[in-house]
């Protein structure tokens, strides 16, 4: 089990004002930082007030969060000489689709859930290979018979075949959406590397612009419910990232010093992530959102596969010690190894798709030592710890004209006020707290409510307002109190 272990520093700059900060470093080794920064004044007592969150640079390059999983065996996926040709995918209702050897060559698409397995048969003696799985069930992929591929999606036990281009023998559904809108790409099966990045649409095959109209690649990878598609564009050595929308074509661009990228996945808030490209092949992993591409912090070589609607990418990074599975969330590089419920003699070298509830999928080495190992990472639900709540005024008028609600919350014993993670209050679960202080001496956090958020989900009576958040460590608590709501004009 992952423990958190706090460490608190203080920095003093020349107007005698003290900044404090947190570094939590568990006993896996790693670090995390609360961003939280406090502020008291000299000479005072330490009755504080939370500033704006800034970035600190420090010289650790991972950090460790407490979410821990439980790891369940899906199998071996089809591999070719140890590599692994074909990602697991996830959707929102834990339905995984992956394929699996039948026999020394041979590839079958499957549907695995709650610990059973549907094989996708291929016809006429194909064989068939899942390239996503959507949250409506629709699986798609691609058969082959070895020198040709035919694109098709499965849904509800029946397989259907989609229409390819006069001339391109050797076509592969990638991606769908929950509308079912299909993207791919088409290609001549002797000539693989020109192919044509494709959309199926209302019975229609739309052709996806290239980049430049040179490029030979040409590869539509991903595609949002709002029809934004994702993939690259180039040559061999030279593929640019491209974002698809409403018949426009976008450049990406690369990383700083690099060359080439390519995107792999995108969400509903149109975030892309995927990898960029030094001149020498080295794969960097990056987030791309608002025209702005970054990189995702890893060592060595890094490349990122999937995000879901949170936020939450994966991908894995590779080093002289090997292949690393990895998780980036608010900020922070998770070995996903250090994770896990227990050590059960897993090695997680690849994760391949995250869905909405934060479930993983990938490959590694399991227990007996079997390489290339299917995996499915389970996030465990952690004990929500009590807190104490006060609030006030105990009285709240709906017609007045105050402006805050304010509450004060004291953790148990054994827990620190400071270790909240001041962006995670809310109270009913959902308005945000507008202000807030931490009186570390006392050990009670502040937090200040506007009145009008408040009034606007409560009616007249005796009302409970829960408060809840989290720790930086992902400990959640929660407290309410009661208080008694009016609805009184001022006598004239």
């Amino acid at each position: 089990m992952v423990k958190l272990f706090f460490l608190k520093l203080y920095l003093l700059i020349p107007d005698a004002t003290y900044y404090m900060f947190q570094i939590a470093v568990c006993n896996t080794g790693e670090v995390c930082l609360n961003e939280n920064l406090i502020l008291f004044q000299k000479g005072t007592k330490m009755r504080t007030t939370l500033l704006t969150t800034v970035t600190i640079s420090l010289v650790f390059t991972s950090f460790c969060s407490a979410a821990q999983y439980q790891v369940i065996d899906l199998g071996e996926p089809w591999s070719f000489f140890g590599k692994v040709w074909f990602l697991y995918n996830i959707n929102d209702s834990g339905q995984v689709s992956g394929t699996e050897p039948l026999g020394l060559m041979d590839r079958n698409a499957f549907i695995w859930e709650d610990g059973s397995k549907y094989y996708i048969t291929a016809g006429d003696s194909r064989e068939s290979w899942a390239n996503n799985i959507s949250n409506s069930s629709i699986l798609v992929g691609a058969e082959s018979d070895g020198s040709t591929a035919v694109p098709f999606y499965w849904q509800g036990g029946a397989t259907t075949y989609l229409d390819t281009l006069h001339g391109k023998t050797y076509t592969e559904a990638l991606a769908v959406n929950e509308a079912g809108e299909i993207v791919g790409y088409m290609a001549e099966a002797m000539s693989p590397w020109l192919s044509t990045a494709v959309l199926w649409k209302d019975n229609e095959i739309i052709v996806l612009e290239k980049l430049n109209s040179g490029d030979k690649y040409n590869m539509a990878t991903d595609i949002n419910s709002h029809g934004q598609i994702i993939g690259f564009s180039g040559e061999s050595n030279d593929k640019r990232a491209f974002l698809w929308q409403s018949g426009l074509m976008q450049d990406l661009g690369t990383l700083p010093e690099d060359i080439s990228a390519v995107a792999e996945a995108i969400n509903e808030q149109g975030q892309v992530v995927g990898y960029s490209l030094s001149a020498n092949g080295e794969k960097h992993a990056f987030l791309w959102q608002n025209d702005v591409m970054t990189p995702l912090a890893a060592d060595g070589e890094s490349w990122a596969v999937a995000v879901n609607d949170n936020g939450q990418a994966v991908g894995a990074n590779e080093t002289s010690q090997g292949t690393c599975a990895l998780l980036w969330e608010n900020g922070q590089t998770i070995n996903l190894n250090s994770q896990l419920l227990e050590d059960k003699g897993w090695i997680l070298n690849e994760t391949h798709d995250i869905n909405n509830s934060g479930w993983i999928v990938g490959v590694g080495i399991n227990p007996e030592g079997r390489e290339n190992c299917g995996f499915l990472l389970v996030p465990v639900k952690q004990e929500t710890i009590s807190a104490d709540v006060e609030i006030k005024p105990e009285t709240l008028n709906l017609k007045s004209k105050g402006l805050w609600l304010t509450c004060h919350l004291c953790l148990p014993e054994g827990y620190d006020v400071c270790d909240i993670d001041i962006s995670s209050i809310l109270m009913n679960g959902q308005v945000e707290a507008a202000k807030t202080a931490i009186d570390e001496e006392e050990q009670v956090l502040i937090a200040k409510f506007l009145h009008s958020e408040i009034t606007a989900i409560i009616n007249p009576g005796e009302v409970t307002l829960t408060v809840t958040g989290r720790l930086v460590d992902n400990t959640e608590f929660e407290g309410e109190d009661t208080i008694r709501v009016i609805d009184r004009g001022r006598r004239k």
